[in-house]
């Protein structure tokens, strides 16, 4: 090989080929910066040019290795295989289509792309089955191409990749009998300004990803449009991976995209994802307008179905989704995150209308407004040990629990439970038996029910009973107990301020016990109360708390508030924050409420 000495230029084609690469490893390495305008244009990066017209073209004869448009080639899978590594193919305007089990196969690394307008790869399903396209080469980079009515008995109807990049093509109408109807992405494939549209998996007992299916830590899909595709699971059930209408993420990276109408055929789960881990990020994608199970008894999420450790989905929307049976926008296990994202107007028939909520956690999000339930948790379903921390649950509605409904262990912290709406326990409920949530510096306010419990409801038995902690219950409307209706005395409310609530019932206090042993549950509480509490337990009855401006909806403390240093020190406090993120205790002794008041002049750390 003869090397380049000083003052010598680069040979073209190389010069082109680093180009690429170094292309390729920005992809590989900064997936999130993707923007639509981010890709390069790469006319012009490879060796050889060659050249596919349709046949039939006027004034071409084929040969010469296809080198100019007068000598083209008149299938594309003839001029790749008259290829090498870094050569470029332009393919000219018009349809192609396959017959006879023929599949074009790009197995080098050349650069094969659209030139002239659309250009389409036909597979002619069903008269014929054919998968459009196989891409298993690193090097491989396919743009500008429309791949409709391919085939696979396998994997990837539309497009089948183990390697390579595609981008700016379109996948139509493309079939597969297991998993990636439009595309199918193994390895360290990589699919960027793509858009799959109507295309479906039709297994009956096996359906994994109408539009795509992806697997492979470092595969990257980007700026992706997957609109309207299906998979047409019958024998699926909950606990099983089958569904995903929109998309099958088991591993990788799905950023920046659409993922709308897409649905689930009669049972499956995930109308838009099924995402099951170990390592899936879901970022700064709209997940709208997709279809869950329509069987009342199997298949959930009408969003996203995640059951995985490792699953992250982040800075998204989740919207106006819809299932037929649990979670509306979500349903997530496993130990799944949901981070800085919105989760809003979607509708579950049974529990958790926006997300349910087994093991894992949503952290700095948004849940509504108008996630709607028919039955228990508007906003979120929280079935297992699930954490929500620094959240709005704002404008939902439920049967019970139109903000939250627990039946788990979980814990909801430094978040704001705001103007939701049900039949019982308007913004929380935390009433299931034998387990039950637990709340930590939360403002629950301007929650309505027609039943118990305008803010919060509870009822549970056993040891693990609900408590609630150094919270402000305020400004909440309900039939009985228009604060808190408390109807067993395992559960227990510690440092909390309950007040301004009101009752459209005859009682008309903020706290409702069901009987006299439920008094035992406040421990140093300022509220009102038809049965008096325990008076050894540092209780205010009847006293304003005095807020700031309730009149405004600030509900932090005066300084002339009888909760100031009224409250009992909880070993979590010496290093907690309140809900404004400030030092829990700052004179001693902790305040009553969400809010530690701080005085003028005072320092404080906020870490």
């Amino acid at each position: 090989m003869v090397g380049i000495g000083a003052g010598q230029a680069m040979p073209s084609s190389e010069r082109q080929m680093m180009r690429k690469r170094r292309f390729i490893m920005r992809i590989r390495l900064i997936p999130a910066i993707f923007a639509a305008g981010l890709l390069l244009a790469l006319d012009g990066v490879g060796g050889t040019p060659r050249y596919v017209v349709p046949p039939g073209t006027p004034g071409v004869t084929p040969g010469g290795g296809y080198t100019s448009w007068a000598t083209a080639g008149t299938t594309i899978q003839d001029v790749v295989s008259a290829s090498v590594d870094t050569d470029v193919i332009s393919v000219s305007n018009g349809t192609y289509a396959l017959w006879r089990g023929a599949q074009i196969d790009v197995g080098i690394g050349v650069t094969l792309q659209g030139f002239g307008g659309t250009v389409v790869v036909n597979g002619n399903y069903p008269l014929s089955t054919n998968r459009c396209m196989y891409i298993h080469h690193a090097n491989a980079f396919v743009s500008g191409l429309t791949f409709s009515n391919g085939y696979s008995t396998g994997y990837g109807g539309g497009v089948n990749m183990t390697t390579g990049i595609v981008s700016d093509c379109d996948m139509v109408n493309n079939f597969s009998a297991s998993g990636g109807g439009g595309l199918y992405m193994i390895n360290a494939s990589t699919a960027v300004n793509c858009r799959l549209f109507y295309n479906s998996c039709t297994n009956a007992a096996s359906s994994l990803g109408g539009g795509l299916y992806m697997t492979g830590s470092v595969c990257l899909a980007s700026n992706m449009t997957i609109v309207s595709n299906m998979t047409a699971t019958t024998t699926s059930s909950a606990g099983t991976y089958k569904g995903g209408g929109g998309v099958w993420l088991q591993s990788g990276m799905l950023v920046s995209s659409l993922i709308s109408s897409n649905w689930v055929n009669t049972n499956g789960n995930g109308g838009g994802i099924m995402a099951l881990g170990p390592s899936c990020l879901i970022s700064a994608c709209t997940i709208a307008n997709n279809t869950g199970s329509t069987n009342q008894s199997a298949g959930y999420g009408g969003g996203i179905y995640s059951y995985g450790i490792g699953v992250v989905i982040s800075n998204c929307v989740i919207s106006n989704n819809y299932v037929n049976t649990i979670a509306g926008g979500i349903y997530m296990n496993a130990g799944t995150t949901v981070r800085v994202s919105t989760v809003c107007y979607n509708r579950g028939v049974n529990e958790g209308a926006g997300i349910r909520l087994g093991s894992g956690a949503v952290l700095d999000s948004t849940i509504g407004p108008t996630n709607w339930g028919a039955t228990r948790g508007g906003g979120i379903n929280v079935s297992g040990s699930g954490i929500i921390s620094n959240c709005l649950i704002v404008g939902n509605q439920g049967a019970e629990g139109g903000g939250i409904y627990f039946q788990g262990d979980g814990l909801l912290c430094d978040s704001r439970v705001v103007s939701n709406v049900s039949a019982t326990g308007g913004g929380l409920s935390l009433s299931y038996l034998g387990k039950c949530g637990r709340v930590r510096n939360c403002l629950v306010t301007y929650n309505t029910t027609s039943g118990n419990g305008g803010g919060i409801y509870m009822y549970s038995i056993g040891l693990n009973a609900g408590w609630i902690e150094s919270s402000t219950i305020v400004s909440n409307v309900g039939n009985s107990g228009g604060g808190v209706y408390i109807d067993m005395q395992t559960n227990s409310m510690t440092n909390c301020i309950i007040y301004f609530n009101k009752t459209t019932g005859a009682d008309k206090t903020d706290v409702k016990f069901a009987n006299t042993t439920e008094t035992n549950a406040m421990d140093h509480c300022l509220f009102t109360a038809a049965l008096s509490p325990d008076p050894t337990k540092g209780n205010l009855t009847n006293s304003n708390p005095q807020f700031a401006s309730p009149e405004t909806g600030d509900f932090r403390l005066k300084n002339t508030s009888p909760c100031l240093e009224a409250g009992i020190n909880l070993p979590w406090m010496y290093s907690g924050r309140d809900l404004d993120g400030r030092t829990r205790i700052i004179r001693g002794t902790v305040d009553m409420g969400a809010y530690e008041y701080v005085y003028r002049g005072t320092i404080f750390t906020i870490r």
